[in-house]
């Protein structure tokens, strides 16, 4: 008789009694998370601990591991959480940064503290005035020549002849 998709669930993971995990035995992906074959499609096998022993997985969520452990099948570590959610609670260094309150020099992130820069990045705005008055220290030179020229340009703007030709 052909084992039951429970049954074959039930036979791919053993139970760790320290952290409580219930980790996969068998095929795992390159990432690490078990893989498993159900109604004949291959998916992930914390997905269908999920779907049998909680419920369904609403459309446009996504299983989190409580436990960190990719390998865990057991459905008391996972939670359905949003893409984002999932990201933010990982562990790669976009994932650190979102979370920092601070930045680099100890600076809060707050709303008046704080604009937001290219690639979306957090740009202490404390930082950026301490880095652009020790520019200005260190190189007058600069910052008067720059002077120079954008009242160069103010200037030559303010004494252009009206183009009559597109009134």
């Amino acid at each position: 008789m052909k084992p039951t998709t429970a049954d074959r669930f039930d036979s791919g993971y053993v139970p760790e009694p320290n952290s409580g995990c219930w980790l996969w035995t068998k095929s795992t992906s390159k990432n690490g998370y078990a893989n498993f074959a159900w109604d004949g499609r291959q998916s992930y096998a914390h997905r269908y601990a999920f779907g049998r022993f909680v419920g369904p997985i609403p459309s446009g969520t996504e299983i989190d591991h409580l436990c960190r452990v990719r390998s865990c099948v057991n459905p008391g570590h996972l939670e359905v959480v949003s893409h984002k959610v999932n990201v933010l609670r990982g562990v790669s260094p976009s994932a650190f940064a979102a979370r920092a309150d601070k930045c680099k020099a100890g600076h809060e992130y707050t709303a008046g503290n704080t604009r937001i820069g290219e690639g979306g990045r957090r740009v202490c705005r404390e930082c950026h005035r301490l880095a652009v008055a020790d520019y200005q220290r260190r190189r007058p030179d600069m910052v008067a020549a720059k002077g120079r020229r954008h009242r160069e340009r103010v200037r030559a703007k303010s004494i252009q002849p009206m183009n009559h030709a597109s009134q």
